[in-house]
């Protein structure tokens, strides 16, 4: 069996790996340090993210060390801490993996990941799960902007059986997670459950959701395009998105664009109800309030209308205590807090000013209005 790297990965000379030590990364290692045999001016290094939650975690730092000692790839162990809260574990372990990432890239390296086409079908899943649009059923893609540079997926096309292959061929040794058998995680349930019956009724399962995943992201392109000069007429240099060149546009033409900026502003995206919530009860209210829209998404984030346009605030609200009952904190610089409990996923606000103010409760974000609250 042959595995081949994709052309993107060809034209880099500077290149991090993330390796956990398992199957996947395992035989992406193997395959660079092949290649950087026979290209003598390739600087590659690798990346292990201690993530603290298994009993066998320092054991998997001492087989990754082995590894790239005998291989002659330079280690770096990343040590991360799960403390964000409102967030499960998957995506705490994510998020915190991808910052550590980003924190080790030198200038000029490239960062390369090993999932595979049964990851990319899984992702699709996951997403068709919660109801994503086409940017979100595009799942992964092999090569996307990170950090200043690329993340570059090189096994996209192959299955973990031909990985599998690939390893037992080479005598490769890789650990196995425990946890990938907890079918209590999302991803984990579709993967031992779910897929192989997909696969056992339907054998190219994968292969058509990976179209699928292209297609979507074809189209999300597509739509960038098309909509590059509505964006730039209705945007400041500021940053700010102007409302009355969107009153007369149709609502999935005006959502469209809302999506889009933002995505520019690096903002976690709110779901398709938040969107209209975002329009009527901020953009649209009375010219003499003050809202507010707030959610968070991984991170936090808020609009607020201040003359004419919509303008963002990410990062403002950082969780600083764990109240009674499943309660968590954030702290607003201007003067107010925002709790939310957990479980309900509803959100209540406490507003600290001499003005009286009016708080709209939904499922995942929470409207303030009447009160001088000021997060830009």
């Amino acid at each position: 069996m042959t595995l081949t790297l994709n052309r993107q990965l060809l034209s880099s000379r500077q290149i991090l790996v993330a390796f956990s030590g398992g199957l996947d990364s395992t035989v992406l290692l193997h395959q660079l340090v092949q290649w950087r045999t026979e290209n003598p001016g390739v600087t590659l290094r690798a990346i292990h993210v201690h993530h603290g939650l298994s009993a066998n975690a320092d054991a998997w730092v001492k087989h990754c060390e082995n590894i790239c000692q005998q291989w002659q790839v330079p280690l770096v162990v990343e040590r991360v801490q799960l403390a964000q809260e409102g967030l499960g574990i998957e995506a705490q372990a994510r998020q915190a993996r991808y910052q550590a990432f980003a924190r080790t890239l030198l200038p000029g390296e490239v960062l390369v990941t090993a999932q595979h086409l049964d990851d990319q079908c899984e992702t699709f899943l996951l997403a068709l799960k919660r109801g994503s649009g086409p940017a979100g059923l595009s799942a992964m893609a092999e090569v996307s902007e990170f950090a200043g540079t690329r993340l570059i997926r090189p096994l996209l096309a192959r299955t973990r059986g031909e990985l599998e292959q690939w390893a037992l061929a080479h005598g490769l040794r890789w650990i196995e997670d425990e946890s990938n058998q907890d079918d209590s995680y999302d991803r984990n349930f579709l993967r031992l459950r779910v897929v192989p019956l997909l696969q056992q009724r339907w054998p190219h399962f994968a292969e058509a959701t990976a179209r699928s995943a292209a297609l979507c992201a074809e189209q999300e392109s597509l739509l960038d395009e098309l909509l590059a000069d509505d964006l730039a007429h209705c945007q400041t240099q500021q940053g700010t998105l102007k409302i009355a060149p969107m009153v007369a546009m149709s609502d999935a033409r005006r959502a469209a664009i809302i999506r889009r900026w933002l995505a520019g502003q690096n903002a976690p995206m709110p779901s398709r109800d938040a969107l209209v919530r975002i329009w009527q009860e901020v953009a649209l209210a009375r010219e003499d309030a003050s809202p507010v829209y707030v959610w968070v998404r991984l991170k936090s984030a808020a609009i607020n209308r201040n003359c004419g346009g919509l303008n963002p605030s990410l990062g403002k609200a950082k969780p600083f205590c764990r109240g009674r009952r499943g309660y968590n904190r954030w702290n607003y610089r201007r003067g107010w807090e925002v709790y939310s409990l957990l479980r309900e996923a509803i959100f209540a606000l406490r507003v600290q000013t001499k003005r009286s103010a009016c708080v709209s409760k939904r499922q995942d974000c929470c409207i303030l209005s009447g009160a001088t609250a000021d997060v830009s």
